[in-house]
């Protein structure tokens, strides 16, 4: 799942269904900008004892903002396998 926080009111849904031996993900817009707040949420399916494996080729997430999820199942915290969050850490 790809996120960019989004204020109460939400933002633009995106997202999809993978199916097969591969498949691409993209945000809309690729490969100019996304909107503003989009919730893109891609499910991948596969047969039980497949594997999934992520290649990302291009890979850019906005600092203080945008989020990677990545769940084993449901959607829930206890799915939650990976979470990349870019943040903007100021010093003296």
């Amino acid at each position: 799942m790809v996120k960019d926080e989004e204020p109460e009111g939400g933002g633009q849904n995106c997202g999809g269904l993978v199916q097969g031996p591969n498949g691409t993900i993209e945000s809309p817009g690729f490969p100019h900008g996304y909107p503003n707040y989009a919730n893109c949420t891609w499910i991948i399916v596969t047969g039980e004892r497949n594997r999934i494996q992520l290649s990302f080729h291009t890979f850019a997430l906005e600092e203080d903002f945008d989020i990677l999820s990545v769940y084993d199942g449901q959607l829930q915290q206890g799915n939650l396998k990976v979470r990349y969050v870019l943040a903007l850490h100021v010093t003296d």
